[in-house]
């Protein structure tokens, strides 16, 4: 039963991607779409443990010579049959824990953005990505750890902005589970690689 709920959710999340870039068949934007147009959805399976299953779809549009890049993610308990916040893991603890993240995450970000770009993005540019996403709808995954027992970090996945739609503007950064350790909920120790 619960496979066929992630099937379900699957579906339901393909359809308003499809539906988001104009190219579900309820999209006004439908018939704007011509040849050269393309829509791409992948789904990976990042991590399974016997109670969670984390999946990581990559989406691509490709419209007039110009390509888009975007995620949807979702982390689903098995057992309760539903997805998981990234708040829920930590509880009480989750502002201590969303404003560590954020440093590591403002850190690594700024590293990559100088190794490809020869120049760092700003900071408060890169501080606003991450904050918005901490605070609204962060796209992330559980990564695998030891087998279908526990994971061993979480990857979060940047979309570049709209104004630069470059690849160049991906980031996809893990961070070990010693750095959000100490804030994670009794529940979700139990269910991470002890660091």
């Amino acid at each position: 039963a619960s496979l066929d709920k992630l099937q379900g959710i699957l579906e339901n999340i393909a359809q308003g991607e499809r539906e988001k870039y104009g190219f579900g068949s309820n999209s006004p934007e439908a018939t704007a779409v011509d040849e050269s147009s393309s829509f791409e959805l992948s789904f990976q399976a990042i991590s399974s443990t016997i109670r969670m299953v984390s999946i990581e779809g990559k989406i691509q549009v490709n419209r007039k010579k110009v390509s888009t890049y975007d995620f949807h993610t979702l982390v689903y308990d098995r057992r309760e049959n539903r997805l998981i916040s990234l708040s829920e893991m930590f509880e009480d603890a989750w502002p201590n824990a969303r404003k560590t993240l954020a440093d590591v995450l403002e850190q690594k970000i700024t590293t990559q953005s100088n190794e490809r770009l020869h120049s760092s993005e700003s900071q408060e540019f890169i501080r606003a990505r991450i904050t918005n996403a901490l605070n609204s709808n962060p796209q992330w995954v559980l990564l695998p750890g030891q087998p279908n027992r526990t994971s061993s970090g979480i990857r979060f996945n940047f979309a570049p902005p709209p104004s630069t739609p470059s690849k160049d503007h991906v980031y996809q950064i893990d961070v070990p589970v010693s750095v959000f350790w100490e804030f994670l909920s009794a529940d979700w120790k139990q269910r991470f690689v002890k660091p």
